[in-house]
């Protein structure tokens, strides 16, 4: 996990119940600082801007504005463009008039005509006074690829209705939009990410050379006398292939992580495609809650890595 601060001694709490219930940072005492001295502050992270492009198919009273409005006050990098052509995401808002199936289906015959393979926010909005409205779930009408599907509510002049339903859509929308535009920036397109294969090298750093062993069966490419407490990772020929991947900006720190782990490691080769490589080593920068981004790239990372080792 990469953390981003000019302060090398930065300590990182652990997520557990204790720490949870300490205290605040400013009811602790604190040493007196001299007048010059100011608290060290991590420079910003710069953010690619995320162009989203808002499409409604009937009558919204307005409601998708509001949404949008929302959407990108949560989200600052987010930024509203006039053509589909330019965009990174799609919003599409779905009144619903006849039967929610019917409207959902129509909606995505009409997007699919012009959004091509982008990924797509279907919000689907029902209209009703009561904000604890208890709604079909539409996405299990929905089997389009890179498609989030959500239920809003929605009344004439009040607008979106301040509920626990909305504000859950307008988080998961949130979360999802940081996922698509971390794949977008991604140079290997959906293939995510890094933890256990570090800990190994470091822990481990009396792990013979594979060449340097005496072969009884040459035909063979088994280690013997390696410890059996080691994670398995098959070692082909003396050399463990891995692949490396990153889920946001590192601004290169990821390059010269796997330099000095090469330097370390004679054995180690970079492999191009994640097909080839025994270890995945994935770069996941914080940008927002730790726990978010891990999560973000977890999900997308089990559906790419197989069996492969990852660290992270």
């Amino acid at each position: 996990m990469l953390y981003h601060t000019p302060n090398p001694d930065l300590t990182v709490l652990q997520k557990c119940a204790q720490n949870d219930n300490a205290p605040p940072e400013e009811s602790k005492p604190t040493k007196s600082m001299g007048r010059n001295k100011r608290p060290c502050q991590s420079p910003p992270v710069e953010t690619k801007p995320v162009n989203i492009f808002s499409c409604v198919t009937g009558n919204t009273l307005g409601s998708h504005n509001e949404f949008v409005r929302i959407l990108c006050k949560r989200r600052a990098e987010l930024q509203e463009v006039p053509t589909v052509e330019k965009c990174d995401v799609i919003l599409a808002f779905c009144p619903v008039v006849s039967a929610a199936g019917i409207d959902t289906k129509n909606a995505l015959q009409q997007l699919n005509d012009v959004s091509g393979s982008r990924p797509v926010v279907l919000v689907v909005l029902h209209h009703t006074f009561d904000p604890e409205l208890i709604v079909p779930d539409s996405s299990r009408s929905v089997n389009r690829e890179k498609t989030l599907t959500v239920d809003c509510l929605f009344y004439e002049d009040k607008g979106l209705l301040h509920c626990r339903r909305n504000d859950e859509a307008l988080s998961r929308v949130s979360e999802w939009i940081d996922t698509q535009a971390s794949e977008a920036t991604n140079p290997f397109d959906n293939w995510m990410g890094f933890s256990e294969m570090t800990r190994m090298l470091w822990r481990y750093p009396e792990i013979p050379n594979p060449l340097s062993l005496p072969q009884k069966n040459m035909g063979s490419s088994s280690v013997t006398g390696v410890s059996q407490d080691l994670p398995q990772v098959k070692l082909c020929l003396g050399k463990l292939n891995f692949f490396t991947c990153v889920t946001g900006n590192t601004l290169g720190s990821h390059n010269e992580f796997v330099r000095i782990l090469r330097k370390r490691r004679a054995e180690l080769q970079e492999v191009p495609t994640v097909e080839k490589c025994d270890v995945i080593l994935a770069f996941c920068p914080v940008v927002s809650a730790a726990g978010i981004d891990t999560k973000n790239a977890l999900q997308q990372l089990n559906d790419v890595s197989g069996n492969a080792q990852t660290d992270t």
